[in-house]
């Protein structure tokens, strides 16, 4: 069985290839030598045609064609209904299937409702296309872009907050990154976080398999077996064959995991124990 879903009215064509944890909704169309990545999610009556490049985590909405010639990267956002071309000059009557420019779309940009991208250009990362705006040149990182044809009318942060500049830089009111411009209006840089910088941002891990996490607690909720449950034998086998041994025992954390192999081993104390410093506190701890 696929490791992702495809509802019942809609078609994969042999030879596509979609990636695990991929959702595909109501009547949609996978043409042969598709290629989708993992974690995305296709709505209600959406087509992809052959030889499309799309990437993880990539969500496209209701009424979208993405035609050939066209490259979605990581993390993009298709809102309802954009329009995405591959001719810049068509005729019904003559073809030009041999001149499709290709369009490519970068890592993080969103896609308004309504939307018209025309071939032959390229969103740059985390450009942010308005509701309506029709992009005829390439559009450059952080951009936000409005109107027929579409200008560039501000900056966007990578979490979606409009950036209030002064003096060439800011900072975004929401997430704290700064940023700064650079090259006049041509481009916009992350510089980082303004503020502390977090030991661990979970939540840029969490985001990243937000659906399949979500998907697993609510079946542990929905068993009530809240404690070595089914899951913990199905974690267990799969480190076991991971490593190449014959058991794995899960513990209630990994400060746990770690004292114990420590106390098979029969340390005691004086005994020296070589690790690294570029781990988190409990290696040393335990």
């Amino acid at each position: 069985m696929p490791d992702y879903f495809v509802h019942e009215s809609s078609y994969v064509e042999e030879g596509a290839r979609v990636g695990r944890g991929t959702k595909i909704w109501h009547f949609s169309h996978v043409m042969t030598g598709a290629e989708i990545g993992e974690n995305c999610s296709l709505g209600q009556n959406v087509v992809v045609m052959s030889n499309v490049r799309i990437g993880n985590n990539v969500k496209i909405q209701n009424n979208v064609s993405v035609y050939e010639g066209v490259t979605l990267e990581d993390d993009v956002f298709c809102g309802p209904s954009c329009v995405f071309t591959n001719v810049t000059t068509p005729r019904a009557h003559v073809s030009r299937k041999g001149e499709y420019a290709p369009t490519l779309v970068r890592r993080g940009a969103s896609i308004g409702a309504n939307a018209t991208i025309v071939a032959g250009t390229t969103l740059g990362e985390f450009a942010f296309i308005g509701a309506g705006a029709v992009v005829t040149s390439d559009v450059v990182p952080y951009a936000l872009m409005l109107g027929v044809p579409a200008r560039r009318v501000g900056w966007m942060c990578q979490c979606g907050e409009r950036l209030h500049l002064g003096d060439h830089r800011g900072t975004c009111e929401r997430c704290g990154w700064a940023y700064r411009e650079q090259q006049g209006v041509y481009a916009l840089y992350a510089l980082g976080l303004s503020m502390a910088i977090p030991i661990l941002d979970l939540r840029a891990q969490f985001m990243a398999i937000r659906d399949e996490v979500l998907d697993a607690v609510m079946t542990v909720v929905e068993s009530q077996h809240f404690i070595m449950g089914e899951p913990v034998r199905q974690l267990e086998d799969a480190v076991a064959q991971m490593s190449g041994a014959r058991y794995g025992v899960a513990c209630a954390s990994g400060t746990d995991a770690l004292l114990l192999s420590l106390k098979t081993l029969g340390l005691a104390p004086g005994d020296e124990v070589i690790t690294t410093p570029f781990t988190f506190f409990a290696t040393a701890g335990a």
